[in-house]
């Protein structure tokens, strides 16, 4: 490695580690309450960032977040997908860059107010400021992580400190970012903490006018511009290979077609890059804020955005379908849907593909059905026992609710879909030697008519023994057809309805204002009780078959190799690949460009005349399922990049659920009418005060609800 090489390396992970220190603080700070800041860090922040993060006081709430599994999903969240062994990376980088383990390091240096910022530009690049604690010298900070004084500024101390880190301070205040000879936005910050004049986020008008129309004094504040969302990915068209093409086969240019969902590599964050629109009323924001507000356990958020409002849904219903829901449902969405829209979208899907298949062989009966449809929507997931001795935990069940202008039409054209189905399926089972399925059966279900199809036998067929009955069934209740997974959760969802247990209202009543019937969107989860339940079953795995527990189990069930999404040329006698192009959301966006040549792979450069088959066992073989590692030559320069990929571990989304249900009881989100200058949205989060379980998931007896004047 020449000289070149190793100066782009070194460069490359200063600026990592920088990111991986003040990103994940800033993000996981984000879901934690904070004292208001005495001064907001905004005066000291250049106007044009694209991502401000600023949080005070109250330390310790931050210290749950240093779990590994919170660590990922957060990361997961946030555009930038980890694992628990980068978690533990990001703590050993702590470490060695500090001298001191993260839980001290917040404490010491968030005591007083952090904010996180990210810059604009190519580079991505990334910064953190804080207060110092009363008390605390820099002079005895900067020997204890054997910091070394570097030139940089007349005004502000500077240092550099293990990693390429860099240190500013002036007064009390200090930023940690790059001081590499390419940074701007480390500068732009030493400037400001040196109270040099220049135009501050403060006073930016965009930023002024979405401050106001959240509440006064707001605990902390994340604000987003994303109209250069997309910024960081090639500037090259990316150009799609055949639907055809498998990972690792060679065409007649010699290009690898390699594709993957999208993914982002560990790199700077550049905001919320990747996302390509905002859900519900911020759809078409260029810029949002959130603003949090505390009150004991209680978490409230309220999201704005600079869209220009448009018409709400005439026939949105969303807030009456959730409030009478089951209280112990763990998951619950309400929404509106186009129905006609979603049949349509299987037409784009492969001509063999089974779900297009289904649907145009129904489609007069599916049309009839989305007809006789509203459009407002509910997904409901619950818990139901599993079958009985089965020494297993509660089984996930999940209920769709379609409010209709016909039910009674809605009902029959499902009922005739389902049959036909089960009719194609049985004569297709004859030559495929699978079990048959009856007829759908008729069954009362908490005094409400219904019918069920058995698909039991089938499952056992593909999956060997289950845990319980794997079944549809669904019923009209009024205006509403339901269908459900399972006939127990229909029963549940029913007898919610129908006041015959507990309803969510009760849970929903946690937010900052009523649902309001214009809500859109509406979520509630009880991530507490999504915890327990992971762990009650990462137990009973750990005791009946701990060889799942095991990445390595997952590795060879994966459902296909990986794909990057790179197109290569191989040229005669060389030892690299030609960046040819990029396919469209290719997990390398942004990480390789068209014109680039991967010389090696997973910490080996190519040694024969057979790149592509090199690159392919490189690829199968990789260390960590969920990256590859390849090295890239840009204009002469050797530089290691990480490709994230697609990973399925369902152990690991348990490990991840039960992590976020050791610090959140419950969420609720739903959005408001525009309030005249843009969209609106309110997120309440319980935090949780106590290990104690919100309740079992053995059958709870039915209740009657409170009279009206105590609900």
């Amino acid at each position: 490695m020449n000289m070149r090489t190793e100066s782009a390396f070194a460069f490359g992970r200063r600026r990592a580690s920088a990111a991986l220190l003040a990103g994940v603080l800033a993000i996981g700070g984000a879901a934690c309450a904070w004292a208001q800041p005495a001064a907001s860090l905004a005066r000291h922040v250049p106007a044009d960032v694209k991502l401000f993060v600023e949080l005070g006081g109250d330390a310790d709430l931050l210290i749950p977040l240093t779990d590994a599994h919170v660590w990922s999903t957060l990361a997961e969240l946030a555009g930038q997908p980890a694992s628990a062994d980068d978690a533990a990376e990001w703590r050993r980088r702590v470490n060695h860059t500090l001298l001191m383990e993260p839980d001290e390091a917040i404490r010491l240096l968030f005591s007083r107010g952090v904010a996180f910022v990210a810059g604009d530009g190519a580079a991505q690049e990334t910064g953190l400021l804080c207060r110092l604690a009363p008390g605390t010298k820099l002079l005895e900070l900067a020997t204890r992580w054997q910091a070394r004084p570097i030139p940089f500024s007349d005004k502000a101390t500077v240092y550099q400190l293990r990693n390429g880190i860099g240190l500013g301070a002036f007064e009390d205040r200090m930023i940690f970012g790059d001081p590499g000879p390419e940074s701007t936005l480390f500068p732009a910050l030493l400037r400001s903490i040196a109270d040099e004049p220049f135009e501050s986020l403060a006073d930016d008008e965009c930023y002024r006018a979405l401050l106001r129309r959240v509440p006064d004094r707001p605990d902390g504040v994340l604000f987003a511009r994303l109209a250069a969302r997309a910024q960081g990915a090639s500037t090259q068209p990316a150009e799609s290979a055949p639907a055809s093409s498998e990972a690792g086969t060679v065409g007649a240019t010699g290009a690898i077609e390699a594709r993957s969902m999208p993914s982002s590599a560990m790199r700077p964050l550049p905001a919320l890059r990747g996302v390509t629109d905002l859900p519900g009323p911020l759809r078409g924001s260029t810029a949002v804020l959130l603003a949090l507000h505390r009150k004991s356990e209680i978490l409230q958020f309220t999201a704005v955005g600079d869209a220009v409002p448009r018409p709400r849904p005439t026939d949105a219903d969303a807030a009456r379908l959730i409030e009478r829901l089951p209280e112990r449902t763990l998951l619950a969405w309400g929404g509106v849907l186009d129905h006609a829209a979603l049949l349509r979208a299987t037409e784009s899907l492969p001509a063999q593909n089974l779900l297009r298949v289904a649907v145009g062989t129904q489609a007069p009966a599916l049309a009839r059905l989305t007809t006789a449809l509203t459009g407002s929507t509910a997904v409901a997931i619950g818990a139901v026992a599993a079958r009985d001795g089965a020494p297993a935990p509660a089984l996930p069940a999940a209920a769709v609710l379609l409010r209709a202008s016909d039910a009674r039409a809605a009902v029959d054209e499902l009922t005739r879909f389902l049959q036909s189905l089960v009719s194609v399926y049985n004569l297709l089972s004859l030559r495929a030697g699978l079990p048959l399925l009856e007829a759908s059966s008729d069954l009362e279900i908490a005094g409400v008519s219904a019918q069920a199809v058995d698909f039991t036998p089938l499952a056992r067929s593909v999956l060997g023994e289950t845990y319980g009955r794997i079944e549809l069934a669904w019923a009209r209740d009024d205006d509403v057809l339901i269908i459900a997974s399972h006939a127990d959760w229909l029963r549940q969802v029913l007898e919610a309805r129908r006041g015959r247990r507990a309803d969510l209202s009760r849970v929903t009543r946690l937010g900052q204002r009523p649902l309001s019937p214009a809500s859109e969107t509406v979520i509630v989860a009880h991530l507490g009780p999504i915890g327990d339940l992971c762990a009650d079953w990462l137990t009973h795995f750990e005791q009946t078959q701990p060889q799942v527990l095991r990445e390595e189990y997952w590795r060879g069930r994966q459902p296909g190799p990986p794909r990057l999404g790179i197109n290569v040329a191989q040229p005669p006698d060389q030892r690299r690949l030609e960046v040819v192009s990029l396919e469209r959301s290719a997990a390398a966006g942004g990480v390789v460009r068209p014109g680039d040549w991967i010389v090696g792979a997973e910490g080996r450069r190519f040694s024969t005349s057979q790149p592509v088959a090199e690159f392919r066992e490189a690829i199968s073989q990789r260390r960590n399922p969920r990256r590859v590692e390849l090295l890239v030559e840009r204009s002469g320069v050797m530089t290691p990049v990480t490709v994230h990929v697609e990973f399925l571990d369902p152990v690991s989304v348990l490990r991840r659920l039960r992590a976020l249900g050791s610090i959140a009881q419950r969420v609720v989100y739903h959005d408001d009418r525009p309030d005249g200058a843009g969209p609106r949205g309110f997120l309440t989060v319980e935090l949780r005060s106590s290990r104690g379980r919100l309740f079992s998931f053995q059958e709870p007896p039915a209740v009657v609800p409170a009279a009206p004047d105590d609900r």
